[in-house]
């Protein structure tokens, strides 16, 4: 037996609970429309009154269905259309509307435009099915277009400006209410789409090929093309089922493989709509927009002696349905209705017999050659960055890191001229910028070289700071290379177009002549060291006076610089006479940076000693013969005691 606490309490959740049922709102229902999607391209669609079509065929007809039963007399209403008689759709009431568009989606709508609004019981063949129509529901809105908005004869193209290309349809929420008056639900969602049109297809609607070719520019070589790939362009008559051509499903490849079509739009066909007399050179556009459609391929050849051959394969159109021959089941002034058993696309089948396939429609030939395998040169490949401004008669300096090296940045974009109001004059004509390049010391020291190679002739390696700072960790952060500019203009880096390389002592050098200018420590002099060429040392960067361990005192970085001929052109810079050490003062250091650094990145050294002489050529060693066996003494021995 319940405690009368218990019973107060459920009675007033029953209570709670039947007020909150009766504060639900009223039920509402919905409203949408059922335009045929008679093709795969996007969004549903409805046909277009094919070129020349008079009477009936002017129509599109769009279904609207409701989620309760409402009066056919409030859907007119509703929609702005007058109760049982035509109406021009421009002239709607305060609820909703009914538009043609253009292709830009501008309202071409005239005043001989008629809309009229149905019930769908009238008109309908499919009376069978029960769930397909259901009374006071299911209303047909049809559209009678006027004359203008379709290619009014076979010899017309579609007009993207005048041209009917979609329907809008409007009716806002809450305009409608359902036939039971005592009910009082509205629909809550109210009903806002755009149909696109799409026009009839000519007569012939099977897809054609109409050329396969080698993308404008593209030459391949009576030897064969070598290159890693190129384009084809593969025209059509219509667009292909959901505007898709793949290669797993409609390319054949031999001898290399192809990408996936890329659409690139469509051309205009140089022929009316549906003239029939070129289809003996060309077939026609059989497309619902009278134009062909145009698609890029890339293709990779594969790496031999061959002929690459493409083929096209079976392609579908965009159709999905077909429609019915008669309107026997219709009125007489009813709209042809989609036949609703689905048939598929029209489909283009290549032919039987491979022999009856045609070079440059539905296949295409191209003689492919195996790359020749290139002597590889080695060495690192560094990429100097696109956009670097390097000034006329200045400099740029790449640094290994820009801070470790200790070199004064100038104010002001790397992109741009120098500016005077943004640096002093000795700062004026350089510029700072990070690059990836190896540990100078170790690369040099080991035989390396540079080249440098660029468009601009006037470009030459200047100043390189070798040295590691054994204080920084990596203690290599401090070199950095200089690059001069002789000429009169200034140069702007492009996209690789210029790059440094760093060859080892082992590696083949390419010709002079493919280089801009090069340095290191092989040439024609020989092998050469980089003592009294500069020195590494210690900035003191980090440390502290305080730590346990002793400080060693700061030594001095000091660069190597390049000489200059008696003509005012570098000398050459894989000679050891061609470069000395920089001597002090130094010059654009960050005054503010701890320890000495001697060099001058970005400006011209103090001064330039005289001009070397090429070194002579080394006087041959002289030839010592070989020890005989009584020329051989035991001459020392480490006696250890302890064992």
């Amino acid at each position: 037996m319940m405690s009368k606490k218990w019973t107060f309490s459920l009675t007033i959740l029953i209570t709670i609970f039947a007020l909150a049922l009766a504060s639900l709102p009223v039920s509402a229902f919905d409203v949408k429309f059922d335009a045929h999607d008679i093709s795969y391209a996007p969004d549903i669609q409805i046909e277009r009154p094919p070129p020349g079509a008079t009477g009936v065929d002017t129509q599109s007809v769009v279904y609207v269905n409701f989620g309760k039963v409402v009066t056919l007399a409030e859907v007119r209403t509703a929609f702005g259309v007058a109760d049982g008689t035509p109406a021009n759709n421009t002239a709607v009431s305060a609820g909703g509307m009914i538009d043609i568009l253009n292709y830009h989606g501008a309202v071409i709508d005239v005043a001989a435009n008629e809309v009229t609004i149905e019930d769908r019981e009238v008109d309908n063949r499919l009376t069978t099915d029960p769930n397909r129509i259901q009374a006071g529901k299911d209303y047909t809105i049809r559209i009678t277009m006027a004359a203008g908005q379709f290619p009014a004869a076979a010899t017309d193209v579609f007009d993207k400006n005048e041209h009917a290309y979609r329907l809008r349809l409007f009716l806002p929420k809450d305009k409608l209410t359902e036939a039971d008056k005592n009910a009082g639900t509205k629909n809550n969602k109210g009903f806002h789409d755009k149909i696109f049109l799409v026009g009839a297809e000519p007569t012939d609607t099977e897809p054609d090929p109409v050329s396969i070719a080698l993308a404008s520019g593209t030459l391949i070589p009576a030897a064969g093309f070598t290159g890693d790939t190129f384009d084809i362009i593969i025209t059509l008559t219509e667009q292909p089922k959901e505007n898709k051509l793949t290669a797993a499903d409609h390319f054949d490849v031999a001898e290399g493989t192809a990408s996936d079509g890329v659409y690139l739009g469509e051309i205009a066909d140089n022929a009316p709509i549906g003239d029939a007399t070129p289809a003996t050179t060309v077939p026609n556009p059989t497309g619902r927009n009278g134009m062909f459609e145009q698609y890029l391929v890339t293709i990779t050849p594969a790496a031999k002696d061959a002929n690459l051959v493409f083929k096209l394969k079976t392609f579908g159109d965009q159709e999905i349905y077909t429609y019915a021959a008669d309107d026997t089941n219709t009125p007489a002034d009813a709209d042809t209705r989609p036949d609703i058993s689905g048939r598929g696309p029209n489909e283009w089948d290549p032919p039987v017999s491979e022999l009856d396939r045609m070079e440059g429609v539905n296949m295409l030939t191209v003689k492919i050659k195996k790359k020749q395998d290139i002597a590889k040169t080695g060495g690192i490949e560094v990429v100097i960055p696109k956009e670097k401004r390097i000034p006329a008669s200045g400099y740029i300096v790449f640094t290994k890191n820009a801070a470790g090296s200790g070199i004064f940045k100038p104010a002001g974009s790397d992109k741009d001229e120098p500016k005077a109001h943004e640096r002093n004059p000795a700062q004026m004509l350089y510029n700072v910028v990070d690059l990836g390049i190896p540990n100078l010391e170790t690369f040099l020291a080991n035989g390396g070289t540079i080249d440098l190679v660029s468009p601009n002739a006037s470009l030459y390696i200047s100043e390189i700071m070798w040295g590691s700072d054994a204080s920084l960790s990596p203690n290599n952060n401090s070199q950095w290379i200089e690059i001069a500019n002789s000429g009169s203009s200034s140069i702007l880096t492009g996209d690789k177009t210029h790059k440094l390389f760093f060859y080892g002592p082992n590696e083949t050098l390419p010709a002079v002549s493919t280089v801009t200018d090069r340095v290191g420590t092989v040439g024609a002099g020989g092998y050469w060291s980089l003592a009294n060429m500069g020195q590494s040392g210690r900035s003191g960067v980090g440390e502290q006076p305080k730590e346990v361990a002793a400080v060693v005192p700061t030594q001095a970085l000091t660069s190597m610089q390049r000489l200059m001929g008696a003509d005012g052109t570098p000398a050459d810079g894989t000679m050891a006479s061609s470069w000395v050490a920089s001597t002090p003062p130094g010059l654009n250091f960050d005054a503010t940076k701890v320890g000495t650094r001697i060099g001058t990145p970005g400006a011209a050294p103090v001064a330039y000693p005289v001009a070397p002489t090429p070194a002579p050529e080394p006087t041959p060693a002289p030839v010592i013969p070989p020890a005989m066996a009584d020329d051989i003494h035991i001459t020392e021995i480490m006696v250890d005691t302890g064992n």
